[in-house]
């Protein structure tokens, strides 16, 4: 009898860890306004419903392979979520954050990609979604300036 229980017991916590680590995968990223005005879900569902950009670009902190990424022009995700074109404040699930001018997104096509080499890629894989330049196409994009910008495992955007 108490092996029986001992057995449900596993089984159950194996069935919620791996729930746990789903739900994890599905997290949204927040776009949202600094005086609060606007908050706005990006949930995977309403990232594959804009319309998606895809480019080959070196992702910083990587083997410096050329990877073909896809997403959504930041400009669209900001339209989107109904908040004006400003400078943008990205945060990531790890605790970095960074200032994207809104020069950069409105002059280059900067995407939140979702997708890299036709896949989706997880939290641990640096996803839910990259903030990526078309650094292949424009190498002055290639510097520690727009790597800096690049941010990986996107948690929240802030337009200021």
């Amino acid at each position: 009898m108490l092996k029986v229980l001992e057995s449900r017991i596993l089984v159950f916590l194996l069935i919620a860890t791996c729930m746990s680590a789903a739900a994890a995968e599905q997290r949204p990223i927040k776009v949202s306004t600094s005086d609060g005005s606007i908050t706005f879900l990006l949930t995977s569902d309403v990232l594959s419903t804009l319309e998606n950009t895809s480019f080959n670009a070196t992702l910083p902190a990587t083997d410096g392979a050329v990877r073909h990424v896809s997403g959504p022009l930041i400009r669209d995700v900001i339209k989107a979520s109904g908040a004006p074109m400003g400078d943008l404040i990205l945060k990531a699930f790890d605790g970095y954050e960074v200032v994207l001018p809104a020069s950069d997104y409105k002059n280059i096509d900067v995407i939140l990609a979702y997708k890299i080499d036709g896949k989706r890629f997880s939290l641990r894989e640096r996803g839910p979604a990259w903030v990526v330049y078309p650094n292949e196409a424009y190498p002055e994009l290639k510097g520690e300036l727009y790597a800096s910008r690049s941010v990986w495992q996107m948690s929240e955007i802030i337009v200021e």
